[in-house]
């Protein structure tokens, strides 16, 4: 396991290497268009890397996740914050990740919605600046 995850940092570096070096004739190679690049650079380094991790190698999801996903579910029997289960974040972060939890029950699906997040967020301060 420690070994799978070595090599897919590896690549990952060795792909961030590669666009390093090359970044001076990426204008030429690919459309100027700022959305295409965002997109493509989201696939990348955000996408490729969860699907690798999480879908393909099935590694669990570790850390706050659980503690996430433990305080999402009781939001979604329709406990109360505070009352009925504690949460280390807002009164409403609970709330917000069980939206991804309707589609599929799993602490990787809270994963996703923040990578998606994550996402939407660098987008907007692309925009902005």
């Amino acid at each position: 396991m420690v070994l799978l995850k070595l090599v897919i940092a590896i690549l990952l570096i060795l792909t961030s290497y590669i666009f390093e070096k090359i970044k001076d004739k990426l204008p030429y190679s690919l459309p100027s268009k700022e959305g295409t690049n965002f997109l493509l650079f989201v696939t990348i380094f955000r996408l490729l890397p969860f699907i690798l991790i999480f879908n393909i190698c099935q590694f669990d999801a570790r850390s706050d996740v659980q503690m996430f996903y433990d305080s999402a579910l009781s939001a979604l029997k329709g406990g109360f914050v505070y009352r009925d289960f504690p949460t280390a974040y807002s009164p409403l972060f609970p709330y917000f990740t069980t939206i991804p939890l309707f589609f599929v029950n799993s602490p990787k699906s809270i994963l996703f919605q923040m990578v998606m997040l994550e996402c939407f967020i660098l987008w907007g301060t692309l925009k902005l600046y």
